[in-house]
């Protein structure tokens, strides 16, 4: 009979004969906050849709320069038909850019939030400042935070370099685990567009993905120019348990098309379940 301590040994041998340790492994079982959010919603229509769908998260987006950017009255209606819904742990995140965490929070709860994406070039230390500001809730608010990425798989990942000399597969990882210091962070891949902050429909390295989540030890939610036509593909090639969408389920620019939103839902789960 095989005692639980030879088990566990055994189990830590063969994990680390994939070169991917005991501690990875459980990191990377932290439950992410959803499977599928549509992002940039900015009607309660929407919202209802992607919920209906299937989805567990909606995204509304306070950045000004965006073509997707609500106010706090239309992202108050929008959470308002997220909670008529009645779907038990449904996902309202506010994305934000470069706010401070005092404005971040104080829309937070006027518009009725219950999750904080960060898509800017905030610091790793604005965590601190966010649990001081929000005590008690802290733990009970989920985070993504964005990175932005242009991994090539096609190079040599440990020689391609960036102008600080550093690859951008390690500074990519570097990141993930600065950011991934609170269960409650979830970690999502965006493409990397100079002068922008995501939603440009520009896709991630889908190759790159698999490397990046052995290597941090963290699952990855993945974003970047997905669409109702990809979606299936890009879950088979990087084993993504969830998935973030904006862009690929409009119509045109900033408006969405619930027709795309069904069918990027219904093939992201399908793809999920296999």
């Amino acid at each position: 009979m095989v005692t639980r301590r030879q088990a566990y040994a055994a189990i830590q041998l063969a994990l680390e004969s994939a070169e991917f340790s005991v501690r990875q492994f459980i990191d990377s079982l932290s439950m992410l906050p959803f499977q599928i959010k549509v992002c940039g919603v900015s009607i309660p229509d929407d919202a209802k849709c992607a919920l209906d769908s299937g989805a567990q998260a909606i995204g509304l987006n306070f950045y000004k320069k965006s073509i997707r950017y609500v106010d706090r009255n239309a992202a108050q209606a929008v959470c308002a038909a997220v909670d008529d819904c009645g779907i038990a742990n449904a996902k309202k995140i506010g994305v934000f850019v470069n706010e401070t965490p005092q404005d971040v929070i104080e829309t937070m709860d006027v518009v009725g939030l219950n999750g904080i994406q960060l898509h800017g070039d905030e610091e790793p230390t604005s965590l601190d400042q966010f649990r001081d500001l929000l005590g008690d809730r802290f733990a009970t608010t989920d985070f993504v935070r964005a990175i932005r990425s242009n991994v090539n798989s096609n190079a040599n990942i440990s020689n391609e370099t960036v102008s600080n000399g550093m690859s951008e597969f390690n500074r990519v990882v570097g990141l993930i685990e600065q950011w991934s210091r609170f269960e409650n962070v979830s970690i999502l891949i965006d493409a990397k567009v100079p002068g922008t902050f995501g939603g440009t429909g520009e896709k991630v390295d889908w190759n790159s993905v698999p490397a990046l989540v052995k290597k941090s030890g963290r699952e990855l939610i993945l974003a970047g120019g997905l669409d109702p036509w990809n979606i299936a593909e890009a879950i088979k090639v990087t084993s993504a348990k969830a998935v973030d969408v904006a862009s690929g389920v409009e119509s045109v620019p900033g408006t969405k098309d619930q027709h795309r939103i069904k069918k990027f839902v219904a093939k992201a789960l399908d793809a999920m379940s296999v």
